[in-house]
C-alpha cells in the first residue's frame, strides 16, 4: 500500500465529479460537517444537493488553473490536492501558500473512510500524512495553519496529543502546535465559467460570475504546526 499527494486540474475535478467519487467523499464526510460543525454553509436552509455543488465550486475554484481569487493585497497561491492510497482517492483538499510565511493554509477538505473498514483513522497516520506534507514542502511550505470553527470536533482532535503519537511521524514538530482565534474576513468570488459537455453530449448555459462565500469578521480558530 503506498500514498501519493498530488495537485489537481479542473479536469481531474470534473472526472471525480462524473465517476461518483466525489459524491462517496463528499458523504462521507457529511456528518462530520453537520454534527461537528466543522463549517458554516453560507446559507442555513440549502438542500443537500446544493451542499454538495457548494463544495464542488469551492474545489473546482481551488483547482488548476485556479480562478479562486485573492482578496485585496494578498498574493497567495491556490491549490487543489489529492491524497491517493494506491489508486483511490482519499481525500480532496483545498488550500493555498502564503508566501509572506511560508504556510500551507488548509481550508477546506473531504475525505472518505477505509474501503474495508469505513474508519478514517488513516488520516492521523504517519504513511498518509507524510506524502501530504513531503508534497506540500516541494510547494516551498515550512509549516501548516488549519482553520476550523472554535470548539468544533477538528479543532480539538488538532491540539490534542493523540492526532500526533504515531510513532515514525517526524514530519510536523507536535512541540509547536498553537491554536489562536482568527477573524475571517474574505470574500470567494468565481469568474464566468463555461460548463463542460455532460455524458450526454448537450452542454448547459454559461454561468456568470457568482459570489460562493462571503466571511466578514467571524471569528475561528487557527492551528498552526511547523514542519521539522
Amino acid at each position: 500500500m503506498s500514498w501519493t499527494c498530488k495537485r489537481l486540474t479542473k479536469k481531474d475535478i470534473r472526472e471525480v465529479w462524473f465517476s461518483g467519487v466525489f459524491h462517496k467523499l463528499y458523504v462521507s464526510t457529511r456528518e462530520e460537517i453537520e454534527a461537528g460543525k466543522t463549517y458554516v454553509y453560507p446559507e442555513e436552509e440549502w438542500t443537500d444537493e446544493i451542499k454538495e455543488m457548494h463544495w464542488y465550486d469551492r474545489f473546482h475554484a481551488y483547482a488548476s488553473p485556479t480562478t479562486h481569487l485573492n482578496n485585496d493585497g494578498e498574493n497567495n497561491e491556490f491549490y487543489c490536492l489529492g491524497l491517493y492510497r494506491d489508486v483511490d482517492l482519499m481525500w480532496i483538499m483545498g488550500g493555498f501558500i502564503n508566501p509572506n510565511d511560508n504556510s500551507w493554509n488548509d481550508c477546506h477538505g473531504i475525505a472518505r473512510g477505509d474501503l474495508t473498514t469505513g474508519s478514517k483513522a488513516w488520516i492521523f497516520m504517519k504513511d498518509s500524512n507524510n506524502a501530504k506534507f513531503d508534497f506540500l514542502k516541494t510547494l516551498g511550505a515550512n509549516k501548516i495553519h488549519y482553520y476550523a470553527e472554535k470548539d468544533s470536533n477538528i479543532h480539538k482532535q488538532l491540539i490534542s496529543d493523540a492526532a500526533y503519537s504515531e510513532s515514525g511521524q517526524y514530519i510536523i514538530d507536535k512541540n509547536s502546535v498553537s491554536a489562536v482565534d482568527f477573524s475571517q474576513t474574505y470574500k470567494v468570488t468565481i469568474p464566468e465559467t463555461q460548463p463542460i459537455t455532460l455524458a450526454d453530449g448537450t452542454i448547459p448555459p454559461k454561468e456568470p460570475a457568482k459570489i460562493i462565500e462571503d466571511r466578514q469578521g467571524r471569528v475561528i480558530v487557527k492551528i498552526t504546526n511547523n514542519f521539522q
